[in-house]
Parts: C-alpha cells; structure tokens; sequence
C-alpha cells in the first residue's frame, strides 16, 4: 500500500495510527519529536505524512516542514500532507508551506476523525488517490 509518516508527541495519538494505517496495509514509521522527522524524511519519500504542529521542545511542524521543504539535497518531500494539528495557526503555517510549494496538503485535527476508523481510512485513500485535497 503507501508509505505513511505520523508526526505527533502524543503516545496515544500515535497508537492509534498504528492500529489504524498497519491494519490497512500501510507500511508506517512514526516520529515523536522533530528530529526523529527529520530523520525520516532523510531515508524516505513517504506517498503521506501526518503532521501536528506542537511537538514539546524543540522544532515545531511548521518548521519541520520549512526544512523539508527548503533543503531538497538532504530530504525528501512527502507526497501529500495531512496536518491533523488542532492549533489552527499552526496548522495554516504548515498548510501555506505546502501549498507553496506544490505539495497537496489537506487539514483536518485529529478529534475529527478519531471516533470512526473506517471512515478514516477512506479519507487516507482518498488523500493517497488525490481526490480529497
């Protein structure tokens, strides 16, 4: 299936992804914190990657996704973006970099869609097929 990053501090927040995008198939790497990101996007072109903005100490997503985007030599530009962040400025920071940047970006907090796996799961396919963003 596609290649998918989670972005997110929260331990039970990404439990849940893992339950959800692995029992569909898709293979799944997971970041805490900004440097373990930013690892990832050095060894993997990831079809999407799920975003929140904060992340505790250190680099935000708005940032992550600034050096992702501006230092093509060192990573690689997700596919798509979905910023599941329930700060709203933060969220529209990260938004705006993808969109200027030519990368599909859609958002939507993770309180939206926690409750409904299935539904869930037809949104990521239908991010990955690009008919949603």
């Amino acid at each position: 299936m596609a290649s998918i990053l989670t972005i997110d501090d929260s331990p039970q927040r990404q439990s849940w992804f893992l339950r959800s995008l692995v029992s569909a198939g898709h293979e799944l790497r997971q970041a805490f914190d900004a440097d373990m990101a930013l690892e990832q996007f050095q060894e993997t072109r990831f079809d999407l990657a799920f975003f929140d903005h904060d992340l505790g100490p250190g680099d935000n997503g708005s940032q992550i996704m600034f050096k992702v985007l501006n230092v093509p030599d060192r990573y690689k530009k997700p596919g798509a973006v979905w910023v599941q962040s329930s700060n709203p400025i933060g969220a529209e920071n990260i938004r705006a970099k993808c969109s200027s940047a030519g990368v599909p970006c859609m958002r939507l907090p993770f309180e939206n869609f926690c409750s409904d796996r299935e539904s869930f799961l037809k949104a990521v396919r239908s991010v990955l097929d690009g008919s949603v963003l």
